[in-house]
């Protein structure tokens, strides 16, 4: 292991332990670290449940919870689906993916799932305005408005 710290941020109020982050110099021993814990709810250590999660970025954290109410449906109908880059949700639809980049493109993937619609966040407003935060100016963002929408790739 190349270094291990406590991550940051206030104490947890029930008193749990905050949260650890590990930096492995091997990426293949990472690799299978995180398939043997995906594969189970919790990893056993010194008789404690220890949890493994990726270290993600807020802004990927913030993103994924705004699509939780579609990953929500799709998981209690034990649809594949897998993140892709950047920010896009990519859903298993027979033999191939589907995938959501827009808010307004989740009706018609639920259409074609033939599951039933869920109230999303406007996710688009939301990344434009936390990507758009600059700490050199006074108000915390740069000119452009964050109201607008990059085109479709």
């Amino acid at each position: 292991m190349e270094r291990a710290h406590r991550a940051q941020g206030p104490l947890r109020q029930d008193g749990s332990p905050t949260d650890v982050v590990c930096c492995l110099h091997l990426r293949s021993l990472k690799d299978k670290i995180m398939a043997v814990a995906r594969g189970s709810a919790a990893v056993r250590f010194r008789g404690s449940d220890v949890s493994l999660f990726h270290d993600l970025s807020s802004l990927t954290l913030d993103a994924r919870r705004a699509r939780k109410p579609v990953t929500s449906i799709l998981r209690d109908k034990r649809i594949l689906y897998r993140w892709g880059f950047p920010f896009s949700l990519q859903v298993k639809h027979g033999h191939t993916w589907l995938a959501v980049r827009w808010p307004e493109e989740v009706p018609g993937l639920m259409r074609a799932l033939n599951l039933p619609q869920p109230r999303v966040r406007n996710w688009i407003l939301e990344e434009a305005t936390a990507a758009r935060r600059d700490p050199l100016t006074p108000n915390g963002y740069t000119e452009a408005s964050t109201t607008e929408r990059a085109p479709p790739r």
